[in-house]
């Protein structure tokens, strides 16, 4: 993989990290909301795991895409900007991993 895509993934698995955390902080004390503050919890985490490694695994960034998809298929159910916002990002980061796997 070539530096500069290495570096847009980081970029993108960081914003995504940080959007999730927003989100699942904004989910929190919703009660219609737990499983959508769970998914954003743990789609920061691994995001954020991930981009802190030097030499990850095409599995590993297999499982970061399907994490991403299942968190923004969550998001994406909800009428709440914080929530469509959170998809998104976590659709492009997704296909970032993709791309990369």
């Amino acid at each position: 993989m070539k530096n500069g895509n290495q570096k847009e993934l980081i970029s993108m698995l960081n914003e995504c990290a940080t959007e999730c955390k927003s989100c699942a902080e904004s989910c929190k004390n919703m009660t219609d909301m737990k499983e959508c503050e769970r998914l954003c919890n743990e789609c920061a985490q691994k995001c954020k795991q991930i981009s802190a490694q030097s030499n990850v695994s095409d599995e590993l960034y297999q499982q970061c895409a399907e994490l991403c998809i299942v968190c923004a298929n969550e998001c994406a159910k909800h009428d709440n900007p914080q929530c469509k916002k959170c998809a998104e990002v976590c659709r492009k980061c997704a296909e970032a991993c993709h791309q990369t796997a």
